[in-house]
């Protein structure tokens, strides 16, 4: 079953996990717990679990959605190593999909 990592919690990404649980989708959903509270009663309400940090997120999933501010995209890229091939959907505002660099470098379609 695929699991779902969600980087950075807050009005976007709590649609997206909304979304998912709503659309029927069952496997695990891992969240960020950056902004701890918000995230602790998004677990309960849909069925998602607050890890215990950013890179456990990464570790743990198989697809991940980058919901961090614009500024706040360098710090994490910084923090986390990508698996080698893992998909990561940026859902960061005013970001060129080329914009994201470190862990993050931009080959086209995918982020590594």
């Amino acid at each position: 079953m695929l699991s779902i990592g969600i980087l950075g919690i807050g009005e976007l990404t709590e649609k997206v996990v909304i979304g998912l649980r709503r659309g029927g989708f069952s496997g695990r959903v891992l969240l960020s717990p950056r902004n701890h509270e918000r995230a602790r009663q998004l677990g309960r309400a849909w069925a998602g679990e607050v890890m215990a940090d950013n890179q456990s997120v990464v570790d743990q999933a198989d697809l991940l959605f980058l919901g961090v501010r614009p500024d706040g995209v360098e710090g994490l890229s910084r923090e986390v190593r990508l698996k080698p091939g893992q998909a990561l959907v940026s859902l960061v505002a005013h970001n060129h999909r080329c914009f994201i660099a470190g862990p993050f470098t931009c080959t086209g379609k995918t982020f590594h």
